[in-house]
């Protein structure tokens, strides 16, 4: 049982931070998808953008 508790307390820290992490890029996508937009012209993998 221990090991089920502490399985699901860090289920719920990794949900928390994924939610804090797509809070903050909603708040912040125009800033955010300019850099996405350097980043993707620099990688030289040859691949469109979708």
């Amino acid at each position: 049982m221990p090991d089920l508790l502490d399985e699901l307390a860090e289920r719920a820290e990794a949900d928390d931070l994924l939610a804090a992490a797509n809070d903050h890029f909603a708040a912040h996508g125009e800033e955010h998808r300019g850099e996405v937009e350097v980043w993707d012209g620099v990688t030289g993998d040859g691949l469109a953008r979708t």
